[in-house]
């Protein structure tokens, strides 16, 4: 399952200055946040803070459309995620948290013929290079990555690459124009690469599980991560993590 929009109301961009948009180089970027934000520690777990951005009145999506970042407040609803495969059928994939998920498909010709293509919890179905992909996790535990083909007619899944630590489960995942693969997990900012190496850009961000993040924007050693009650900007090269929110938001505790 997955985080779908109840309403949708774009309140600001954010003003970027790049030479080449999602590039990953080492070209200097600048991300000026607008007015009616501001920047803020990034909160302790379990603090005030966090517990009004983790109940989450107002969650932000990130996105991107020619220089300009938008910034759209939603209100988080769980929905199924179904992936189509024209002229085949498509997927439906379930996260259940730690009672468990699964991956189904459905042939179009015979959609009483579904039939199960692999057990875990179901983040997201993507295609990169061609090849179709899927995150997934086991109950809130381990993160994982595999590959989706056919195999005697069906679909099958394969190549499993496990992210290694503990409760390190996959929440969104960003795909540059040059094919890089991004991924956001419970306490890291991953880049995982064609040869299917792992590398952590950031690690051990505690406070960042519970507020569920959304949207990713990659651009120039840079990412801007949309979540409940705000927004991250990580540095690759600095390693600094922002967090940024609005100046009047709607809070749960005072």
């Amino acid at each position: 399952m997955r985080h779908a929009f109840k309403y949708l109301k774009i309140i600001a961009v954010i003003s970027i200055s790049a030479f080449t948009i999602y590039s990953c180089s080492s070209l200097p970027m600048i991300v000026e946040f607008p007015n009616g934000w501001i920047e803020k520690s990034p909160p302790i777990l379990q603090s005030i803070e966090w517990a009004n951005a983790n109940y989450c009145y107002e969650a932000c999506r990130i996105s991107l459309k020619d220089t300009n970042i938008f910034i759209t407040l939603f209100e988080p609803k769980r929905d199924t995620l179904r992936y189509y495969i024209p002229g085949e059928g498509h997927f439906i994939a379930t996260d259940h948290g730690e009672w468990g998920g699964w991956l189904d498909f459905v042939p179009v010709t015979q959609p009483e013929s579904l039939y199960q293509v692999m057990s875990g919890n179901i983040r997201y179905i993507f295609k990169i290079k061609g090849d179709l992909y899927c995150l997934y996790h086991y109950g809130g535990m381990y993160g994982s990555m595999c590959k989706l083909e056919k195999a005697n007619g069906r679909w099958i899944s394969s190549d499993a690459l496990y992210f290694g630590k503990p409760f390190d489960t996959p929440k969104i995942f960003a795909i540059t124009e040059d094919n890089e693969l991004y991924v956001v997990t419970s306490t890291r900012l991953l880049y995982i690469s064609s040869e299917w190496l792992l590398k952590a850009i950031v690690d051990s961000i505690f406070w960042w599980n519970g507020l569920a993040p959304n949207s990713m924007v990659i651009i120039n050693n840079t990412a801007i991560i949309g979540m409940c009650g705000g927004i991250t900007k990580v540095d690759f090269i600095s390693k600094k993590i922002s967090w940024f929110v609005r100046k009047q938001p709607k809070v749960w505790i005072q």
